[in-house]
């Protein structure tokens, strides 16, 4: 599963959707670790420090091609990106972890899911 971070909308946003995601991996009883993919502008630091701050089971994306990233992984979570739109173009299962704060996603109507539908046994 790839998280695709979310350039400069505001750390607390995207600390508060991982800490969405990884309550729902936990109540899916979902035990692998999955990868954060942080966009190029944004410090590394900061997603690695959050991992242990919030005791995640996940690592952070080394690959440079973000399609790449995109057809290693069978999920794709993020809040409201780009790479959610390509993943549904290429067939993979995609989600979003909005609504948080009142922002809403706008992309449902392109087949990604709020996150509360992903499940790991389909």
């Amino acid at each position: 599963m790839l998280f695709r971070s979310y350039r400069k909308i505001s750390n607390d946003l995207d600390r508060l959707s991982l800490k969405k995601l990884g309550s729902h991996l936990i109540q899916e009883k979902y035990s692998k670790t999955f990868t954060i993919r942080v966009h190029p502008q944004e410090n590394r630091r900061y997603y690695e420090k959050m991992i242990l701050d919030l005791n995640l089971n996940a690592q952070l994306s080394k690959e440079q091609n973000v399609i790449e990233d995109l057809a290693k992984h069978e999920y794709i979570v993020g809040m409201e990106t780009a790479p959610l739109f390509w993943a549904v173009k290429i067939g993979k299962k995609a989600f979003t972890t909005l609504p948080i704060k009142g922002k809403h996603s706008s992309l449902e109507f392109l087949g990604i899911k709020p996150i509360t539908k992903l499940k790991f046994n389909d």
